[in-house]
């Protein structure tokens, strides 16, 4: 959230800088009628109310509206809900996860569900730990069962998104668990049908969407993907699939 944080600390000095010129005339105005010791106590309480006033809608604006948050960071905005698969060494769909990137409490977060080949099991992570440098979302995760009952695995995730484009739309990436130290490669892509979208309200939906995106990659895929399957392959076949 980079662009974030140096858009607050512009709009910030704008701000200051505006209602100190002004704070300045107000001196001037209220030293000729009262004397020097009240203009200058009204004239910095007079700048503070209005700053912190500033800042509060500021705040407000990035944390509650979406719209103002994709303004700010352009080109890398990255909220949204992405679905990706994961590749194993030996060229196999191993998962498919649906996952939601969402802006709460001055950062990035992820939570997502994870559908498993010819298992009924889903699972469930979140992330608060998130980095994100400039095209690349780094985070550590924790994989629970269902009910959050049991954690299942935990592990690191780095995503890199593909900028070529005004919004990315799509990322590749890899995952190390506890369960598994070698890498497992990921490619995804970002949900943009609004009508889909609405209906993740329902976790039923979000789970419905998840295994029949897994069983049809499976389906499409088996017979392409394979050990020597390179990065730029599967990123284009995973693009078919929104």
């Amino acid at each position: 959230m980079e662009r974030i944080q140096i858009f607050k600390i512009r709009y910030m000095a704008v701000v200051s800088s505006s209602f100190g010129v002004f704070t300045t005339v107000l001196y001037t105005y209220l030293q000729a009628r009262i004397n020097i010791a009240l203009s200058i106590a009204f004239s910095i309480g007079f700048l503070y109310l209005f700053v912190s006033c500033f800042r509060t809608i500021l705040e407000s604006s990035i944390e509650k509206f979406r719209a103002v948050r994709k303004i700010i960071i352009g080109s890398r905005f990255v909220e949204g809900y992405w679905v990706d698969y994961a590749i194993s060494s030996e060229g196999k769909i191993t998962s498919s996860a649906l996952l939601n990137i969402f802006y709460e409490d001055g950062g990035l977060k992820v939570s997502a569900i994870v559908a498993w080949p010819n298992d009924r099991r889903i699972d469930v992570f979140s992330s608060d730990l998130i980095l994100m440098n400039r095209s690349n979302l780094h985070f550590r995760y924790e994989l629970f069962s269902e009910n959050r009952n049991r954690l299942v695995d935990r592990g690191y995730e780095e995503i890199q998104f593909q900028l070529y484009k005004k919004i990315p739309d799509s990322y590749t990436g890899y995952f190390f668990s506890e369960n598994n130290a070698s890498a497992t490669s990921i490619h995804g892509i970002k949900i943009e049908n609004v009508k889909l979208i609405k209906e993740f309200s329902d976790s039923h939906k979000r789970v419905s969407y998840l295994r029949n995106y897994l069983k049809k990659a499976i389906n499409e895929f088996t017979h392409v993907i394979s050990s020597d399957l390179d990065e730029d392959n599967s990123q284009s076949l995973s693009l078919q699939f929104k």
